[in-house]
């Protein structure tokens, strides 16, 4: 299991018309207040602390993700749930069947962005260049050391496709191709 994500808003609805105004959300010790709680739904941002629903009534809910925490990606289904009779939360799948949960605890897992970059190799009238190897290096935006780096070669097209996360970048070419020399200068970007 992963961190806590801060700054997903998700919303939490009765599917069977239950009375959710008397719910409480907590995080840790501390109550959360919703940015909306209405008789049938209950609206709320994630800090870097499970949320709790206390006095949650018996019936069928659905949580969907409304905004992603940043850098990642919008969960694309809702989850469904049911506090059965013996107020145990579950969640529901597709067919109605019920799957227990770890301390009835729901888990959402976002998935990090990625945004497609494509680099070209080419030469000095612009024509592709083929079979240059680059080392790509993430440099995390927030300093720290231990950034994590990949060994890539452009294609026939002189091309390299790749979908990287949203962070700093630094590419050096490490191998030219024959009958070509080194750029020893390297580039950095952020995505």
């Amino acid at each position: 299991r992963g961190e806590e994500l801060h700054g997903a808003v998700f919303e939490l609805h009765s599917l069977n018309g239950q009375d959710l105004s008397h719910v409480k959300l907590s995080s840790g010790e501390a109550p959360v207040a919703p940015i909306i709680h209405e008789i049938d739904r209950i609206v709320w941002e994630t800090s870097n602390n499970p949320i709790e629903f206390i006095g949650l009534p018996l019936g069928e809910y659905e949580i969907n993700e409304v905004e992603a925490p940043e850098g990642y990606k919008l969960l694309a289904e809702s989850v469904k749930i049911r506090i059965n009779n013996y107020g145990v939360c579950v969640v529901v799948d597709e067919n109605g069947e019920e799957r227990n949960l770890n301390n009835n605890t729901v888990v959402i897992v976002n998935e990090i962005k990625k945004t497609p970059v494509v680099i070209n190799k080419v030469d000095e009238e612009e024509n592709p260049v083929a079979g240059a190897t680059f080392t790509l290096y993430y440099v995390p935006i927030d300093g720290s050391s231990g950034g994590e780096s990949l060994q890539v070669i452009s294609d026939k097209n002189g091309k390299i496709e790749l979908e990287l996360e949203d962070n700093h970048y630094l590419i050096h070419e490490d191998e030219a191709p024959e009958g070509y020399v080194n750029d020893v200068e390297e580039i950095g970007f952020r995505v």
